[in-house]
């Protein structure tokens, strides 16, 4: 299993990642500590590990038509009493990008399945997953909006991520 993300540097992959513990620790929701802090650019897919290459060469060559560009974390949201996450504001380029990648990633890889469910592109930053009891969801995101956060960064780059079996490990990053 495969997905494509931006994982943002530090200090704000740092700062996720305590985030994240922070809601396993207090709120009983771990899962989201399964992953690097990131954005999802496409979901998950199965891909056969003896045509990791082709992927390779896929996004060494892909040119997603950008200059760097800075994405803005702001606040707290979440879907559903389920899911709290770290928002990301609206971005013309991001949205580009993203849309880019993905057409350019069904005509030449055959991927369909770019967005959860046919839903569109929400970029955010996963802090409690679908783990998360009802019954800690309204203290965890109060909590969560109390720390009033936001910060940002350059992105000039997006990874590969692959499944190990038991987490996602950033497999390879992408310069651009």
């Amino acid at each position: 299993m495969y997905f494509v993300a931006i994982v943002p540097p530090e200090p704000l992959f740092s700062t996720v990642q305590e985030m994240k513990q922070t809601a396993c620790d207090r709120f009983n929701s771990c899962a989201a500590l399964n992953s690097p802090p990131h954005i999802t650019l496409h979901m998950p897919f199965r891909w056969k590990r003896k045509k990791e290459s082709t992927l390779h060469q896929f996004f060494d060559d892909f040119k997603p038509e950008v200059e760097p560009f800075r994405i803005q974390v702001d606040g707290i949201d979440h879907f559903g009493n389920r899911v709290i996450f770290l928002s990301i504001a609206d971005n013309i380029i991001l949205r580009q990008f993203q849309g880019r990648l993905a057409t350019t990633m069904k005509r030449h890889l055959n991927l369909f399945n770019v967005n959860y469910k046919d839903q569109p592109f929400h970029p955010h930053i996963t802090l409690a997953f679908r783990d998360l009891k009802k019954q800690y969801f309204d203290e965890a995101i109060n909590h969560y909006r109390s720390l009033d956060y936001s910060d940002g960064f350059l992105c000039d780059q997006f990874c590969l991520l692959k499944h190990d079996g038991n987490n996602w490990q950033i497999f390879k990053e992408y310069q651009y």
